[in-house]
């Protein structure tokens, strides 16, 4: 009997963890402190060769022209390594969802426009987001975070473009700098300092602003992967089409646990089901901005041997869904529905014709990455509450969800 997966459950709450940001005012403190150093420090390399003595050397670093074009180099390295680093928390949490709603809409449309109509929004970014004047980037003291509840995805977003800046203006600096140097020629030692102060802050900022984060989302995704990958080659020599029969069988015949009572009387426990994706009755007053109209989608655990295996599978199960969801472009938790489930918003994909197809996949591919064989090891179960959808047609909203369920069902 396979033992649960040790897919690592999340929060049952969106809300439940830290939000991502740069999250220390000391971490700010080094972005200040390593531009200067790196500006100023680096101002040795474009010495006049009629400068000698110590004196003389400190004069040039801190009281000439030069020290002017430090500050300049400083204020810029300082400025865009936390523009980019919260760019990318922003923008992530548009993709996903999860930004302030009332910000939202406008955001979205933003991303669907061509290019060159985005680079004025983008400029307004990189030029308000360090002093918190941008919508949807708050800055507290010398604290900067998204404005969205928390989510791993867009925690590692910040530093993954972080790493990017590092990654490309720190080899750019030294190319720049040993040219510079061998051909004697100061403007380009100028665009290489800077470079290097580009390079530093946004290494600084992948290892130190939000740490652990970046190294949390990838491990977190390459064990999922890993598990998929193993459970999908377990699957492929149980096709669900000849193991359908059996599983109906096995539930008829047999419980998850029974018993027989001292006078011959056989007791069962039911099945266990867990209601991981909801909508319908069950979500649409607390969380109306759901868009799922069937009102149960469930995880099945097949090969738990009792109910505490069951449930350690099902909270893994549910745990990771949420995961996937909150990692799908469009998509978002909105909360806990009225039975522990997820309350999602799901946006469909081309070949959908509702959102609910969407769930379904990702509620198979939460299967495979928790390890788990689709209708060997887990089953999904679904309650559409058929009545519900057919006693409401005089309730537009739940009639429209309807229209566009019963297609599919047909």
């Amino acid at each position: 009997m396979q033992r649960p997966s040790r897919c690592t459950p999340a929060a049952s709450s969106p809300k439940a963890a830290p939000r991502a940001n740069l999250e220390k005012g000391w971490v700010i403190a080094n972005h200040i402190l390593v531009s200067f150093h790196v500006a100023f420090i680096s101002s040795v390399l474009c010495l006049p060769s009629d400068v000698s003595g110590k004196t003389e050397v400190l004069m040039f670093i801190f009281v000439s022209a030069e020290t002017i074009v430090s500050l300049i180099f400083m204020g810029i390295s300082w400025h865009t390594g936390i523009a980019i680093h919260e760019i990318g928390h922003y923008l992530k949490a548009v993709r996903l969802n999860t930004l302030n709603e009332k910000l939202l809409p406008e955001a979205q449309a933003m991303l669907k426009r061509p290019l060159a109509e985005q680079i004025p929004w983008f400029a307004k970014m990189y030029a308000l987001i360090p002093y918190g004047k941008f919508p949807g980037v708050v800055k507290s003291g010398l604290n900067y975070y998204a404005d969205s509840p928390f989510n791993l995805a867009v925690a590692a977003a910040g530093p993954a473009i972080s790493k990017y800046l590092g990654a490309i203006f720190l080899p750019a600096a030294l190319v720049l700098l040993v040219i510079g140097m061998a051909a004697n020629a100061v403007w380009v030692i100028y665009v290489g300092r800077l470079c290097l102060g580009l390079g530093a802050v946004g290494t600084l900022d992948f290892f130190l602003a939000d740490p652990g984060k970046y190294k949390q989302f990838m491990a977190r995704e390459r064990r999922a992967a890993e598990r998929a990958a193993g459970a999908a080659e377990k699957a492929k020599a149980a096709a669900w089409i000849n193991e359908a029969p059996k599983v109906k069988a096995r539930m008829m015949a047999n419980r998850m646990q029974e018993t027989t009572r001292r006078d011959g009387q056989l007791v069962r426990a039911p099945w266990q089901f867990r209601n991981c994706g909801m909508g319908g009755r069950h979500t649409e007053k607390e969380y109306p901005e759901s868009n799922i109209s069937m009102q149960e989608t469930m995880f099945l655990p097949l090969s738990a041997a009792n109910y505490e295996e069951a449930q350690e599978m099902t909270v893994a199960l549910q745990s990771r869904l949420m995961q996937i969801i909150e990692n799908a472009e469009g998509c978002r938790v909105m909360g806990i529905g009225l039975e522990g489930g997820l309350a999602p918003y799901i946006t469909k994909e081309p070949q959908d014709r509702v959102p609910e197809q969407r769930l379904w996949r990702m509620a198979k591919q939460t299967i495979l990455d928790c390890g788990y064989v689709p209708g060997v090891d887990v089953a999904i179960a679904l309650d559409p509450a058929a009545s519900e959808l057919g006693d409401s047609l005089s309730r537009g909203v739940r009639a429209a969800r309807r229209d566009r369920l019963l297609p599919v069902l047909a």
